[in-house]
């Protein structure tokens, strides 16, 4: 056995054995035996795959071989002009994907598909809803977003089990529905068109639970719109309105309202009787004061105020105790109301781009505050203001003219980044190496010399510093 070593070892060193070619044809070897496992073994993953390529990718031609038992058919992106007819053969078809062609009708055979649940047929050169599909007693979901649609007409009511309609990024003017007589339409999108009203008797739908008319050009609303009895998120942000009907306030199950992007100067006096109401953006209006009742908005837990051009947060805002997410981005604040140390569940506050010389000592008295944007600011340093802070997680204080960092810092103990860009620091505080959930600290763009930056790194070992 030895000698045979010896001698392999030999012919190596003269080259008479070449080790690469050896290794190349083991690894030829391992990759054709785990090439014929894979090939030979019926696995979940095979299945899988199988199953993925029937819904994605193939043609006409080769969706027909399995047209009695394809349950999702997806024809995207393939410049079609005109449907097979035999289209009508997919007799348990549920999910028709049809975007991104140029279809302008759908054939009478689509009638067949008595299973057929959804259809999308987003991004084509539809000028109306097919009426074909009015023929389609399991239809659930359509999806036109992306076509040439101007009107939507009564065909759409003989739809009677529908409950989702989008029709985004159309050319709609005017609505001619009855919605009240869709009892099973729970999302209704209508964003991007060209709508300058609504009906009044439009706005009646009794499943309604999403409503969609965002970048419209809607002047006003109908007192109608209170008509909605279960009615949880509606979207009117980027169109004219510059005030709200009362009979707003009459849709008790609320959640979400956007208002962003219009020129509103007030909010209805009553809109603190909106109760259950737990996202609020207001952003880009023109509004400066809020009625007597706002501080009553008590389920509110996210309010979005940016580019309102605020110079003074209200008192009401403050007094929403239960509020755990607030951005004043882009607005002219120099300080926050004393009385934002009551906000006792604030987690996230956002003040980017304002006119902060300091970190405001009502929200430093927040101590259940986790997140903290105050970029673009005028900080010039960090002080004892900030140790009440002893939940901080994330803290972000970019485009500041910080120079000074106070010792205090060093009691952020759950603090895990900050960051420091461009601002004025020159060194850190050693007592930082006491943050023992410190990740990262981003300092880039900041004058700190060549020794100084060692010193930190021995200083704060155990953070990722970025310079």
């Amino acid at each position: 056995m030895k000698k045979a070593l010896i001698i392999f070892v030999a012919l190596m060193m003269f080259g008479f054995v070449d080790m690469d070619a050896q290794n190349n044809e083991r690894l030829k070897k391992f990759e054709r035996s785990k090439q014929e496992r894979n090939t030979n073994r019926p696995d979940r993953q095979k299945i899988t795959d199988r199953l993925k390529s029937r819904s994605a990718g193939m043609t006409m031609e080769e969706a027909l071989t399995q047209a009695t038992t394809l349950k999702t058919l997806t024809l995207r992106g393939d410049e079609l002009t005109s449907l097979s007819s035999k289209i009508g053969e997919f007799v348990v078809l549920e999910r028709l994907n049809l975007t991104d062609n140029l279809l302008t009708a759908l054939p009478a055979e689509i009638a067949k598909l008595t299973n057929l649940k959804e259809i999308n047929l987003s991004k084509n050169k539809f000028t109306k809803i097919p009426e074909v599909l009015a023929k389609l007693p399991s239809l659930t979901s359509i999806e036109m977003s992306d076509n040439q649609l101007t009107t939507i007409g009564q065909d759409l009511l003989a739809i009677k089990t529908l409950s989702k309609l989008n029709l985004d990024n159309n050319q709609i003017s005017r609505i001619d529905v009855d919605f009240s007589k869709m009892e099973n339409l729970t999302e209704l999108s209508l964003k991007a068109n060209k709508l300058t009203e609504l009906p009044a008797e439009m706005l009646n739908a009794p499943m309604l639970k999403e409503l969609n008319l965002a970048e419209n050009q809607l002047n006003s609303l109908p007192k109608s719109i209170g008509n909605f009895p279960k009615l949880a998120s509606l979207n009117i942000s980027k169109n004219n309105l510059r005030g709200l009907p009362e009979e707003i306030t009459s849709i008790q199950r609320l959640r979400t309202i956007e208002l962003h992007g219009n020129p509103l100067d007030t909010l209805p006096t009553s809109f603190g009787s909106l109760s259950s109401i737990m996202k609020l953006d207001l952003s880009g209006t023109n509004i400066k004061t809020f009625p007597k009742s706002f501080e009553q908005l008590q389920q509110l837990r996210t309010l979005i105020m940016n580019d309102m051009g605020l110079t003074k947060l209200p008192d009401d805002v403050a007094a929403i105790s239960q509020l755990q997410e607030l951005s004043l981005n882009n607005n002219k604040l120099k300080e926050l109301p004393a009385k934002m140390e009551t906000m006792t569940r604030l987690r996230s506050v956002s003040l980017t781009n304002n006119e902060f010389t300091e970190i405001p000592a009502a929200l430093a008295k927040v101590t259940t505050l986790q997140n903290l944007d105050m970029s673009n600011n005028k900080i010039v340093t960090l002080g004892s203001a900030v140790k009440g802070m002893t939940n901080l997680q994330s803290f972000n204080l970019n485009a500041n003219q910080i120079s000074t960092i106070s010792d205090d810092i060093s009691n952020l103990v759950k603090v895990k980044s900050i960051s420091l860009i461009d601002n004025k620091i020159t060194t850190l505080p050693a007592s930082m190496s006491r943050m023992t959930e410190l990740k990262m600290i981003n300092l880039k763009g900041n004058p700190i010399s060549d020794t100084e930056k060692e010193k930190i790194k021995k200083d704060i070992p155990k953070a990722r510093l970025i310079f």
